[in-house]
């Protein structure tokens, strides 16, 4: 199909570029390369930039993803977009602070007494929850699984964090002992409000797979132009341009992909196929940023694979979004749809 990109897309995807451009060059990356450094202005930065204005559309914060995974902006944006903004959205609430998903588990309850909800148990995996404010979570009710926030700086509220493969998505581990919540959404409705923010989290996050994609292969090419051997650059050598020319196919395919995935949420989010188009994008996607990523280490020789070369972060943040695409086991979807349930 054809996508209705407007002057008004390229207009949001350089302005998105340019202030990430101009706040997190290689070297900032490298400086913040750590879950225990933060950027203190980021978020006031982003808020005035109106990347957190509830009219954006699926499309706009896709392309807001794409230039975030290809700056790998060090901040809870992309949680809080993926997750935080679309839940909190069905229940009228509007997101202006940092904010992370708890999801479901067994041991996380919530209890009613003297007028107010108290939630316990333990959540893994709650992205970004260190440098939340806000902690949207799901616990059981007596009807059902239902959506509470929390405040990130209750006492109650225990987040313990961990190095994981991405160093600026580290593991978090949410520990509530009659947590004081508010009811976001009923076990009425969160089902369905679910459901939506995971299909809105999968496609913010292929979107942002393309970003790291772009930003590797825009390494990757930078350097085969001057790395040179045998006097000329390596660029020239078939072995290195059919590398660099399959990558930037993948992305592209990669790209398109993402950005029907997302017109589509904008547009039709409860479709027959959107869940086929996610899959299909999430899967592509990951893949591309994952491969691409290995191609540039390559190109770049001996120094792609050292600590003090900043591409490794892109890789990283590759290898994360390939482990969340595993979790939605997107290719088990897309067999099911052509083969039918095993």
């Amino acid at each position: 199909m054809d996508l209705p990109w407007t002057g008004t897309h390229d207009d949001l995807t350089a302005a998105a570029r340019k202030h990430l451009e101009d706040h997190y060059p290689l070297q900032r990356i490298t400086e913040l390369s750590g879950y225990d450094a933060v950027d203190t202005h980021a978020w006031r930065r982003l808020i005035t930039q109106g990347w957190l204005d509830p009219e954006l559309t699926p499309t706009e914060l896709a392309i807001l993803a794409e230039q975030s995974g290809r700056a790998l902006h060090p901040g809870p944006w992309l949680s809080t977009a993926a997750f935080g903004m679309p839940l909190l959205a069905t229940a009228g609430m509007a997101v202006q602070e940092p904010t992370a998903l708890a999801h479901h588990t067994d041991s996380l309850t919530a209890e009613h007494r003297a007028a107010q909800w108290l939630l316990s148990g333990i959540a893994t995996d709650v992205i970004d929850a260190h440098l939340a404010s806000v902690i949207a979570v799901v616990a059981d009710t007596h009807d059902g699984p239902a959506v509470f926030t929390i405040r990130a700086d209750d006492p109650t509220a225990q987040v313990t964090t961990s190095a994981d493969v991405d160093l600026f998505r580290p593991h978090n581990r949410l520990r509530l002992h009659d947590t004081p919540a508010t009811l976001a959404l009923d076990a009425r409705h969160s089902a369905a409000a679910l459901t939506h923010t995971r299909r809105h989290a999968a496609a913010l996050i292929a979107s942002e797979a393309v970003g790291v994609a772009d930003r590797a292969l825009d390494l990757a090419v930078s350097y085969a132009g001057i790395r040179h051997q045998f006097n000329r650059p390596i660029a020239t050598f078939q072995a290195v341009a059919h590398q660099l020319a399959a990558s930037y196919a993948d992305i592209e395919l990669a790209r398109s992909l993402a950005r029907h995935t997302a017109h589509v949420l904008s547009t039709d989010p409860t479709g027959d196929n959107i869940d086929d188009d996610i899959a299909c994008a999430l899967y592509a996607s990951t893949r591309a940023a994952v491969s691409v990523c290995e191609t540039a280490i390559q190109i770049h020789g001996g120094i792609g694979v050292t600590y003090d070369f900043p591409l490794h972060h892109w890789y990283r943040r590759a290898l994360w979004t390939e482990r969340f695409a595993d979790q939605h086991n997107p290719l088990d979807h897309l067999a099911d749809t052509l083969l039918g349930p095993a």
